[in-house]
């Protein structure tokens, strides 16, 4: 998709300049318009890598962990953690993946669906090392959430989880 956002005006820049006959060399105004479209298509593909670099965020609210990253976003509920193990990994290899669901993946980036070698359905936030990992069942989509590791995350994470057993020890979800 992102491919066919960046090519496709590249294409019909270069379709439609060729398409026009020449019968002499083509004049500044010609030039300085498939220059144009070229230079726009350009910045365009700038702009898209660019936000779709910087959008990441994990936000561990009351109910929900909410992870955003690139074009995805996945919502966790509190209620579908069932079983949660928390691990630090030094790199994606040790997660083992096998295949791309949805996603993105390239030189240490990856974002959206994948899957594990042991079947296990992985979304992926991870645009550095080290690894945050949150393995758990319950959800019908995704047994494994992958992270890049801020600083805090991991006990971060680890306190979340603990209010919600707390919680659930009590009968219902924080307040």
């Amino acid at each position: 998709m992102i491919g066919m956002l960046i090519a496709l005006p590249l294409l019909l820049a270069t379709f439609f300049y060729y398409l026009t006959p020449h019968q002499k060399a083509p004049d500044a105004m010609e030039t300085g318009l498939v220059g144009g479209i070229l230079l726009a298509s350009g910045l365009f593909a700038l702009v898209l890598c660019a936000s779709m670099l910087m959008r990441h965020s994990v936000e561990l609210g009351a109910d929900a962990i909410v992870v955003r990253h690139a074009f995805y976003t996945f919502r966790l509920a509190r209620a579908d953690i069932r079983a949660p193990a928390i691990e630090r990994l030094p790199d994606v290899r040790s997660l083992g993946i096998t295949t791309k669901r949805n996603g993105i993946a390239g030189f240490g980036f990856y974002s959206g669906w994948f899957n594990a070698s042991k079947g296990e359905r992985v979304f992926m936030a991870v645009s550095g090392v080290p690894l945050v990992v949150l393995r758990f069942t319950g959800h019908p989509k995704c047994s494994v959430l992958a992270m890049s590791s801020s600083g805090s995350l991991e006990a971060d994470l680890a306190t979340w989880l603990a209010q919600g057993s707390a919680a659930l020890a009590r009968g219902g979800l924080p307040a």
